[in-house]
């Protein structure tokens, strides 16, 4: 696991953390997970990656963009 890191939009605090794994053939890719508390229901929201990233900046870029798909950021 690498270091956790925090984003925040409009007020809300979404807390990614990376995962660095190899696949079948030995190849290393990073993946992302976050999650945040939602501002329209009493719940917390799980966001992952499922591409496989070769930095963990391009799998922050794709959970900053999942995470605003299913909300985050819109107070």
């Amino acid at each position: 696991m690498m270091e956790p890191k925090e984003a925040c939009e409009a007020g809300i605090v979404l807390r990614i953390e990376f995962a660095e794994r190899r696949n079948a053939l030995g190849m290393g890719y990073v993946q992302a997970r976050a999650n945040f508390r939602s501002a329209k229901a009493p719940c917390t929201v799980y966001v992952v990656t499922r591409e496989l990233h070769a930095t963990p900046a391009a799998a922050e870029d794709e959970i900053l963009t999942i995470a605003r798909r299913q909300g985050w950021g819109i107070a």
